[in-house]
């Protein structure tokens, strides 16, 4: 997006301000440290909507009144201007579009005074995403748990700037990534901040998902719906049936469900003089007999089950029981009784001892009975339980088929005439048929409708080629991160630099032959973390830049990349120096290149110490904006 700073304006009380202009390409704010150089981000960062004000305490907060933002949108301005975090208007924030003719050396503190004050969290920030053209207002996904939220200006921030903490660090290559939640929307919005996807797309995709679930629900309707029909064609054909049967004419059959329907309309007629008694009295004589000998069949299974069950539990016992009757009987049992004083048979005892034996025989039986019955085990169980599962089975489709007869019978033998029958059958036949017919009737599910709607947004959703496009752009940034970092002080061994990067985890590697995937933080020395954050940070503005329909500001803020190498000297051989200027280089030369692919006038804003570079064939004073090594300083 053709989008870039213009300038920066801090005013305090009694109308004074200090302002700082930024042009096209390459900016510089040179100084000593404690001049305010780092709080310029931390001011455009506020007049972005942040929550929090970062800008330093002190003199500059001391100062300041209003903080004003101007951003170059082409050949229009929008001017932003928030109140001091320590003002009462801290929640509000002013945002007016003026046109190519504005004169921004007009700008003082009395131009907001008749202004709108926004709230930040709200109008304000949808003005500057208005004007910015970012427009998508809910990003949910179908396959996302997350509540609805729109896409947000301060998911583009962590593209703007390199903090001085953040540039040559090797924990981290954005700012926000820490923050789980955060990192999470950031890179959910890039294809929108890239201009791949927009409104309609998620639109679309909501819509999509939507008609895939109603669809889904019509299938399990149509599952619940062929049950339904299925048990009610089974009512019918067998009241149908009857009702043939009751006519004496023979069931023809049917054809589908439609079919089963239909037969009402030719249902014959009887002949009024045909003998009262049919085949329908038989087949109900026929049905009570065989419901009577089920029933007494499932009265026998219920009480061997029953006896079974008792019989498992009474019978050890029993038998326990009898064992010890006839241990004590065995005991007292003699074989041959004499008399104890002359020695002689006694023939009444031998009687009695005959008839014990007989009676522990008997018992032996008994014992040996009970233990029979104490072994009838669970399989036996289980197939009387099986029995009589399929007896109650068979009842109750008698005793449905049987109901259906009793309205006969009782009918029959109330009128005396068949007739009477044949109405209640057609009655019942009617009343069925119709509920099935009405069922067919609103169960016009509407998914060819729906298909057909389907189709459209898929072919819609189309034209978003979205994997295709990311796919491209981390193609591009890789090769365009690759040769930047080809350009820096990248370490030997790693040579040629060979960066990549997936969108959907923002973390570059580099591809080595030796060692692999090689991550940010696997790298050891400042130089090669250095490289990796311009490489990036220059990758993702080139590709913003080139992008047609992105979002995204075109300008980058980078707080002291020469913080790495701190040259001791400034002789025109100091390597550490020369690695400075060859930074530098490297930021011109790719500016040139967005410009010239892109026409974009994309812009870079170095805050550093460095100063008095030489960049060969260009002039490093050209880029200086600000220069303050002396007295000089925002405050």
């Amino acid at each position: 997006m053709n989008c870039t700073l213009r300038k920066v304006v801090i005013f305090g009380e009694g109308g004074s301000q200090r302002e700082v202009d930024f042009y096209s390409g390459l900016n510089v704010i040179t100084g000593h440290s404690k001049k305010g150089k780092s709080a310029l981000i931390e001011i455009v960062d506020y007049c972005l909507c942040s929550s929090l004000s970062t800008i330093p305490k002190g003199i500059i907060s001391d100062y300041s009144k209003l903080y004003c933002v101007v951003l170059k949108l082409g050949e229009t301005y929008l001017l932003i201007g928030r109140p001091a975090w320590n003002k009462s208007e801290t929640n509000g924030i002013y945002v007016e579009y003026e046109g190519a003719s504005f004169d921004l050396d007009s700008i003082s503190v009395s131009y907001f005074s008749d202004k709108v004050l926004h709230k930040v969290k709200g109008a304000g920030q949808d003005l500057i995403e208005r004007h910015l053209g970012l427009n998508v207002s809910n990003t949910q996904l179908p396959e996302s748990s997350a509540k609805p939220r729109k896409a947000s200006l301060r998911n583009m921030t962590p593209f703007l700037f390199q903090y001085q903490n953040l540039v040559a660090s090797k924990h981290a290559l954005l700012s926000k990534l820490e923050d789980h939640y955060k990192k999470k929307d950031i890179i959910d919005q890039i294809p929108i901040f890239l201009g791949i996807v927009n409104d309609e797309y998620y639109s679309l995709r909501r819509q999509i998902d939507e008609i895939d679930q109603k669809l889904k629900r019509i299938n399990r309707e149509k599952e619940k719906d062929k049950s339904f029909y299925d048990e009610y064609q089974r009512k019918l054909e067998g009241i149908y049936r009857n009702y043939y049967s009751v006519v004496g004419v023979q069931y023809p059959g049917y054809s589908g469900l439609q079919g089963l329907i239909s037969l009402k309309n030719n249902l014959p007629e009887i002949d009024d003089s045909e003998y009262l008694k049919t085949d329908s009295i038989r087949r109900y004589n026929t049905l009570k007999k065989i419901q009577a000998d089920l029933s007494f069949r499932l009265d026998v299974v219920n009480t061997e089950i029953s006896d079974v069950a008792q019989t498992q539990v009474y019978a050890k016992k029993t038998a326990a029981s009898l064992n010890v009757e006839k241990e004590k009987n065995e005991l007292s049992l003699v074989e041959d009784p004499q008399c104890p004083v002359c020695g002689s048979d006694v023939e009444e005892l031998a009687e009695e001892a005959v008839a014990v034996k007989h009676a522990l025989s008997s018992l032996n039986s008994e014992i040996n009975s009970m233990i029979s019955f104490a072994r009838y085990d669970s399989e036996q169980l289980e197939i009387l339980k099986e029995n009589r599962r399929k007896l109650q089975k068979e009842i109750r489709e008698n005793e449905a088929e049987l109901n259906i007869l009793q309205g006969y019978k009782g009918r029959l033998k109330e009128y005396k005439n068949k007739r009477d029958t044949i109405v209640y059958l057609r009655a019942q036949i009617e009343l069925l048929a119709d509920q099935v017919a009405r069922k067919v009737t609103v169960s016009e599910y509407g998914d060819e409708e729906l298909r057909r709607e389907l189709k459209g947004l898929k072919e819609a959703i189309s034209v978003y080629d979205f994997e295709q496009d990311i796919k491209q752009a981390e193609g591009d940034l890789s090769g365009w991160m690759s040769s930047i970092c080809n350009n820096l002080d990248f370490e030997d061994e790693f040579r040629p630099a060979n960066l990549s990067i997936k969108l959907d985890e923002l973390v570059v590697y580099h591809r080595d032959k030796k060692h692999g995937k090689v991550s940010l933080s696997d790298m050891g020395s400042g130089a090669n973390w250095l490289a990796f954050h311009l490489s990036a940070s220059m990758g993702m503005l080139r590709l913003f830049a080139q992008s047609k329909s992105s979002v995204v500001p075109s300008f980058l803020f980078l707080d002291q990349p020469s913080q790495v190498y701190f040259p001791s000297s400034f002789d025109k051989d100091n390597v550490d120096k020369k690695n400075v200027e060859n930074i530098y280089i490297s930021i011109i030369r790719e500016l040139e290149t967005i410009r010239e692919e892109s026409g974009v006038d994309a812009q870079v804003i170095v805050l550093d110490h460095a100063s008095d570079l030489d960049l060969g064939e260009y002039n490093f004073d050209d880029y200086v904006r600000r220069d303050w090594h002396g007295s000089q300083a925002l405050i």
